[in-house]
């Protein structure tokens, strides 16, 4: 902790990325694992797909739980900003553990952070760039606006549209806003934790 003391006091500001790279400096001793993980994390921050990325461990878990390790030490840089009184570099670390987590921008976490099957970091950027911010929007979402024919083919969209169609019971993206729409109500009555509990 003391370490991130100190190099929140020095930070005068700060991007999410550069904290980011103070997890990676201030986790590993090695600077063979250093070197590794800042390359890595670099190609995740920028959401290159995990299958094309040089992983820098032999199995996809155990990179997964260093970067969980990596985004609590950005917690600890935002806890250390708030006591120091540097709310900007706190913002900013509280940013860089979500994108550290998920392998997206800060805005595309609260979409991540549903944990959704049918969302990972590619369809949560087509979402973020048809203006889906937040899970209300996206339980607001007319479903014929969602389907990206670009990635789904126009055959596969007729088909996927078909199967939302407005109000057809069963429909596979109606059970998936249903269970959208359940999450808004567990947040909107205080508990914003049943989100991660709602699949």
């Amino acid at each position: 902790m003391r370490g991130a003391v100190e190099r929140v006091e020095r930070a005068k500001s700060a991007s999410y990325r550069e904290v980011a790279s103070w997890a990676v400096e201030d986790y590993f001793e090695d600077p063979d694992d250093e070197a590794r993980w800042r390359r890595a994390l670099t190609a995740w921050l920028e959401e290159v797909d995990v299958r094309k990325m040089t992983l820098p461990t032999r199995y996809r878990g155990d990179f997964d739980q260093r970067l969980d390790d990596l985004a609590r030490v950005c917690l600890l840089y935002e806890r250390a900003a708030k006591v120091l009184g540097k709310p900007q570099v706190a913002k900013v670390a509280h940013e860089a553990a979500g994108a550290v987590r998920y392998g997206v921008a800060p805005g595309l976490v609260p979409l991540m952070a549903l944990h959704f099957a049918q969302l990972g970091r590619a369809r949560c950027r087509a979402l973020y760039e048809r203006g889906i911010r937040n899970v209300e929007a996206l339980a607001a979402a007319d479903p014929r606006s969602v389907a990206d024919p670009r990635r789904d083919g126009r055959q596969r969209v007729s088909e996927l549209v078909g199967k939302m169609g407005a109000g057809k019971p069963g429909g596979q993206f109606n059970s998936f806003i249903g269970r959208v729409r359940l999450a808004c109500r567990f947040a909107a009555q205080g508990a914003p934790a049943c989100l991660r509990s709602v699949r």
